[in-house]
């Protein structure tokens, strides 16, 4: 499959929206919604750390989005629905180039807002605002629509503020849950569970220690369960790394990172016979 195939697909589905055949619209507009789907589907990255990797990609998203007053429609309703779809995650991840494409983005949608009455359209505005606009940034165009509906008074402006609330206060929900969200004490005291906790919450140095302690003592009995625990706790760490700058080879070094996993795990290059037995005196 070539690299870009996705993203041909993704714009031949746009594109589409512009034919005459109720029937190629309607096509393009099932196969967009697997694209989207497959494009967002990490639960550990940000979708937009994702798109912000391929640089062509994103190029002509930015290209298409900055003038989304002037697409047809429906290929504005398609756009708009991707972008609700994206999280941005840590700031601090992206260049100052991705910034400023992020910020060029808000103005188109905050200037669609403006001006157009389709009631999607504004759904998906809103929502688009929320999920790459800081909280502040929000509660601002809050305040400006409510200013407008003072001196207009119209059914459109009183929805938009009614659901630009909801979708903040939902928003701001999810993170309160997420911070006071506890694991059961029961819980940690299995040591799958703890040493994902470690990983979470310890420096990576003093994570990778105790990952490797454990991964030192893999027993054949419960190798499967250990391992998933021990890949989920590495995907932490590494993510810990990435987030702090933290990604070369000789920051690895200093934060512990010594384990050679490629050995370790070269019982395994046997066709898929998995043998535990050789994986614990590999160690």
């Amino acid at each position: 499959m070539p690299p870009d195939f996705v993203e041909f697909t993704f714009w031949h589905c746009v594109d589409s929206q512009k034919h005459d055949d109720f029937s190629v619209r309607s096509a393009s507009t099932i196969l967009f919604g697997f694209m989207v789907r497959y494009i967002t589907k990490s639960r550990v990255v940000p979708a937009f750390y994702i798109i912000s990797t391929r640089s062509k990609f994103w190029q002509e998203i930015l290209h298409r989005c900055l003038s989304l007053s002037d697409l047809p429609p429906l290929q504005r309703i398609l756009l708009l629905s991707f972008l609700t779809r994206l999280s941005l995650g840590y700031i601090e991840c992206y260049s100052r180039t991705m910034l400023e494409g992020i910020h060029f983005l808000i103005s188109s949608v905050i200037k669609l807002l403006d001006h157009t009455k389709d009631i999607r359209e504004r759904r998906f505005c809103l929502e688009t605002l929320v999920v790459l606009s800081p909280t502040s940034a929000c509660e601002e165009v809050l305040k400006h629509i409510k200013e407008l509906d003072r001196e207009e008074q119209t059914y459109a402006l009183r929805a938009d503020c009614d659901f630009l609330e909801y979708t903040l206060e939902k928003s701001e929900r999810c993170l309160y849950f997420a911070k006071c969200s506890k694991i059961p004490t029961d819980y940690v005291q299995s040591p799958y569970v703890q040493i994902i906790e470690d990983a979470r919450l310890l420096d990576p140095s003093s994570a990778v220690a105790k990952i490797e302690n454990m991964f030192a003592s893999v027993e054949s009995h419960s190798a499967e369960l250990t391992l998933q625990a021990l890949a989920m706790a590495l995907t932490l760490v590494a993510k810990s790394l990435r987030v702090n700058g933290t990604n070369n080879e000789d920051s690895r070094a200093t934060k512990g990172m010594s384990l050679n996993y490629a050995q370790a795990l070269s019982p395994y290059e046997n066709k898929g016979e998995v043998g535990m037995p050789e994986v614990i005196k590999s160690h």
